[in-house]
């Protein structure tokens, strides 16, 4: 029996064997990636699955980010998109600079939510009269320059510059003033949990002496409460700041700020409360609409005229509140 199976998928191998691999060819074009993104509208990430605060008081409503859904784009989505309004194209050089990889651009954007959301927690216990006490700072390198020659890496660990320990931001600033350009510095940096030591110069870049890194601090924190965040594996980046902070602030006081509303919201957030812009307002926007929010909170400036064009062009049933400061969101919320 299995022989005769076997004639017979070699017999039809043979007498369609040039469809078999015009079959193969074509899905292997329609699979082949091309160097773009596809941004389209994503949705709502509720808050408080996201941000888990020990013995935080509860509420009837809901903060929730608002995220952009990011395809890999291929040539077969690129057919599809031609029939879907919805679709934006980016091309991968809009995502990351050109001398550094995809890979690094994500690092940077995953390094940068981290960095949020400690910023989150710093500006939520503050106006709630919390106690924060920092142990340690770590600091990374989220980026080097295009004209720094050196072996460092995206994702390094700065331990110490010329063998004196780093622990604040202002001892890297003292350093390099101390220095000419062109000279050399020892850093000693931690990867992949070994500890090397790599030489860097001091650069003249925008007229100022620098080394040609962003260095984003980590800190190691004590709370009281304890306050934990629960990640997917996608999630990165800054915009979800405002509304972080808002559901940590919401777990520390009584008063309930969702008044039982589903507010979603988008913006970054600096360690003095400032909201500030961020990409993507018209796809967080639908997401927003899509799953039936009250409430769109959004940064003021192009941002917010975004929304509100965006809103008139749609139609969209949704009240949208331009934020300046976290402050401000807070009036607004106690107001409703």
């Amino acid at each position: 029996m299995s022989n005769k199976r076997y004639a017979k998928i070699k017999i039809f191998i043979k007498e369609y064997y040039k469809f078999i691999i015009f079959i193969i060819v074509f899905q292997a074009i329609l699979l082949f990636p091309i160097p773009y993104v596809i941004n389209t509208s994503g949705g709502l990430l509720e808050a408080g699955k996201r941000v888990i605060v020990e013995d935080g008081y509860e509420s009837n409503g809901s903060f929730n980010l608002c995220y952009v859904s990011e395809i890999k784009a291929n040539v077969s989505t690129l057919f599809m998109s031609l029939f879907n309004k919805d679709w934006d194209f980016i091309k991968v050089e809009e995502v990351k600079y050109d001398h550094e990889t995809l890979d690094d651009a994500e690092y940077r954007s995953r390094l940068l939510l981290k960095q949020a959301q400690q910023t989150a927690i710093m500006v939520a216990f503050k106006k709630a009269n919390k106690e924060i006490k920092i142990n340690n700072t770590n600091f990374f390198i989220a980026y080097i320059d295009e004209n720094v020659d050196s072996n460092l890496k995206i994702g390094d660990e700065l331990l110490k510059i010329n063998n004196q320990e780093i622990t604040e931001y202002n001892q890297i600033l003292d350093i390099i003033d101390k220095h000419d350009v062109g000279d050399i510095l020892t850093l000693t940096i931690k990867r992949d949990n070994k500890t090397l030591e790599v030489e860097t110069k001091v650069y003249e870049l925008d007229g100022e002496k620098r080394i040609g890194l962003l260095l984003i601090p980590i800190y190691d924190y004590e709370l009281d409460p304890e306050v934990k965040f629960v990640n997917k594996t996608r999630e990165s980046g800054s915009s979800g700041g405002l509304m972080t902070t808002l559901e940590i602030y919401n777990n520390l006081v009584k008063e309930d700020l969702t008044k039982g509303k589903k507010i979603a919201g988008t913006g970054t957030i600096d360690i003095d409360g400032n909201v500030g812009e961020i990409s993507g307002i018209k796809y967080k926007l639908a997401g927003a609409v899509k799953e039936n929010s009250d409430i769109f909170l959004v940064p003021s400036g192009e941002n917010y005229k975004e929304a509100i064009k965006e809103q008139k062009e749609h139609n969209y049933d949704i009240e949208i509140v331009e934020i300046k400061t976290f402050d401000e969101a807070l009036e607004y919320l106690q107001s409703l």
